[in-house]
């Protein structure tokens, strides 16, 4: 069964929908230039803490050289992997002139590699779709588990997952009404399509 990421949340009711659609991965990014920051916002996390979920994943752009913070199960970041990250998510950005091997190089020390588009000065969060055909053959060729993100939407995340057949998909703006306030009928019909 295909994993499914939602990234981006900001709002209690976004997470509530996630997990009662059972979401396997609930982003949280810690990325300042994102409008879906909440590192700060540590009332918000410790409420979505205590819903018990044990899904959570803090999300940098750069890896940040260490993250302590016993509520994540994960750290999504570009670069190396950060002293006391217990699983660590390698973000590439895949740009025109990647290759499989560039990539699988790239990932490192990684536990699992997340593909995404590349936009200049953005980390991501674009809507930006990703060469499918790349992206599934870094997943024939990795040895740890891949997920694809980059212009998923529950119109094309079903045909994606066909073609790329990645361990998980990883949705932010495709299931928004405006940067960091998603949609729970989006999220719903998006994870319906991942595993369809």
């Amino acid at each position: 069964m295909t994993r499914v990421k939602i990234c981006g949340l900001t709002r209690i009711e976004d997470v509530e929908a996630a997990i009662e659609f059972d979401a396997d991965r609930l982003g949280f990014v810690f990325e300042p230039s994102s409008p879906r920051y909440v590192a700060e916002n540590d009332a918000f996390l410790r409420a979505v803490a205590q819903l018990g979920s044990g899904l959570m994943v803090a999300v940098f752009g750069p890896a940040p050289s260490l993250f302590v913070d016993d509520r994540f199960s994960a750290v999504q970041a570009i670069g190396e992997r950060p002293r006391g990250a217990s699983e660590f998510v390698r973000t590439i950005r895949l740009h025109e002139a990647a290759t499989v091997e560039g990539i699988l190089a790239e990932a490192g020390s990684a536990d699992a590699i997340l593909l995404d588009a590349h936009t200049e000065g953005v980390y991501g969060g674009t809507g930006r779709k990703v060469d499918w055909r790349l992206a599934s053959e870094v997943v024939r060729a990795s040895e740890i588990p891949v997920f694809l993100a980059g212009g998923l939407d529950p119109e094309n995340v079903a045909r994606a997952v066909q073609i790329v057949r990645p361990y998980g998909v990883d949705v932010s703006s495709g299931v928004e009404e405006a940067p960091g306030i998603k949609s729970r009928d989006l999220i719903r019909r998006f994870i319906e399509a991942a595993r369809s």
